[in-house]
């Protein structure tokens, strides 16, 4: 609404307005429709269980060794993370391991540093929010700005798996001089599996739901649906359909076959037909998921009308060019670079929407102004910025994380503010000296 009774207040008219809105609504349609289709994509492959031998198996390598169990928290935050939505992981990591953690006397801040900070880097996949939310920002194609990110995240995978050995040594140390022992707990009261209805976080102060699952008693769905659980074994042929089905969409990312949007819209209608055979299981699946795809489709559709008219009207223009006049002679080429650096204390205050619908357009324009591609802006903020997104207290998940293991999120923030900097710095440099950022 600020930027329609600007527009108007500038001498626009309505119809030249609605002209605006609709370029900004065309602009940013295929990136909506990946966030939508993606997340239906994957909600389906949750559950019917794609990932969950998987999971099993990594619980199961545990044989009581810190080291291991936090290698296998990365391990399983990295998989749960893979449809990008961090409700999802918090919900199927944090409660599984939860139990294997206070049985061992490992603090909890721990398994939320490890899982937290793997999701951020994961979260860099093209149907991820915050990279989504910076290729409509910008006006690009998701794959173009994504496919350089793939050695900084496998970079970053290696970075937390050795922050991963560390801290499990710190743990074993703490534990073998006795540091650990007043965080025993009884099996009973910790943490369960928070309602689907939580995706978007619980409210500060409400209760979480909990139970008392065990890590050898690990269950990941238990809806009831066509016919059966939703889960499905690995002996049934669907599950080995999902898994063809999933590599192939991720060899057509890869390959750029189509626009990536088109293929989640495809894959999802084959992953509809191939698990649910009667048109109410499949309407089932859908409203399901329906919430989350939707929320921040619905989003992204009105960001298209706020960029549209900011751009039609030429107000982002002039931003830049008064930012452009506050900057420093000679710190364009280099604006995007200081704002990677601070973007994990900058992501606390701001939240994403503002972060990269916000913040990145104006630096683009001022990057712009001294020959620095929007592209490399976005993969520095992006770089930057996804670390620290579970520690960020405007991020509604947070809450979720924080409620699921009992833990305060003062005590998350202190305890992992200093890693996801340091991983965010050492992304950047990493992501500078391959060119994937450029200055």
């Amino acid at each position: 609404m600020p930027s329609l009774a600007a527009g108007l207040l500038a001498g626009f008219t309505p119809g030249e307005l609605g002209e605006f809105m609709t370029e900004g609504i065309t602009t940013v349609f295929p990136t909506a429709s990946l966030f939508i289709f993606a997340i239906l994509y994957f909600g389906v492959m949750r559950d019917r269980g794609l990932f969950d031998p998987i999971v099993r198996s990594l619980v199961g390598l545990i044989r009581e060794k810190p080291v291991g169990l936090t290698l296998v928290t990365v391990a399983i935050a990295l998989i749960t993370h893979l449809d990008g939505v961090g409700a999802t992981t918090f919900l199927l990591t944090i409660p599984a391991l939860l139990p294997v953690y206070d049985r061992m006397k490992m603090r909890r801040v721990v398994l939320l540093l490890l899982t937290g900070i793997t999701a951020g880097i994961v979260n860099m996949v093209p149907w991820g929010g915050p990279t989504l939310r910076a290729a409509a920002a910008i006006d690009a194609d998701v794959s173009e700005l994504y496919l350089p990110l793939v050695p900084v995240q496998i970079f970053g995978i290696l970075l937390i798996a050795i922050c991963a050995v560390v801290l499990g040594k710190l743990e074993q140390r703490r534990i073998d001089a006795g540091r650990n022992d007043e965080l025993v707990r009884t099996s009973a009261g910790l943490p369960g599996r928070a309602e689907a209805d939580t995706a978007t976080g619980p409210r500060p102060g409400e209760p979480t739901p909990r139970n008392a699952n065990s890590a050898e008693d690990l269950q990941f769905t238990s809806t009831q649906a066509d016919g059966g659980t939703l889960a499905l074994r690995p002996r049934d042929w669907r599950y080995w359909m999902n898994a063809a089905l999933t590599i192939a969409l991720l060899v057509g990312l890869f390959t750029s076959l189509m626009p990536l949007h088109l293929l989640f819209v495809i894959g999802f209608g084959i992953a509809l037909l191939i698990n649910f055979t009667s048109t109410e299981a499949q309407e089932g699946a859908l409203h399901r998921h329906a919430k989350e795809a939707l929320s921040m489709g619905g989003i992204l559709i009105v960001v298209g009308v706020f960029l549209g008219v900011l751009t039609g009207t030429g107000m982002l223009d002039s931003m830049g060019d008064a930012l452009v006049a506050l900057t420093p002679t000679g710190a364009a080429g280099w604006i995007h670079i200081i704002f990677a650096i601070v973007a994990v204390p900058l992501g606390m205050v701001f939240g994403p929407d503002a972060m990269f619908f916000g913040l990145v357009p104006l630096i683009s324009e001022v990057a712009g102004s001294a020959g620095v591609p929007a592209m490399d802006v976005a993969r520095a903020v992006l770089i930057g910025d996804n670390p620290g997104f579970s520690i960020s207290p405007v991020v509604p998940s947070v809450y979720l994380a924080v409620g699921l293991a009992g833990v305060k999120l003062g005590d998350h923030i202190r305890f992992t503010f200093f890693w996801a900097v340091g991983i965010s710095l050492a992304l950047l440099a990493f992501g500078i000296a391959i060119g994937a950022v450029g200055f």
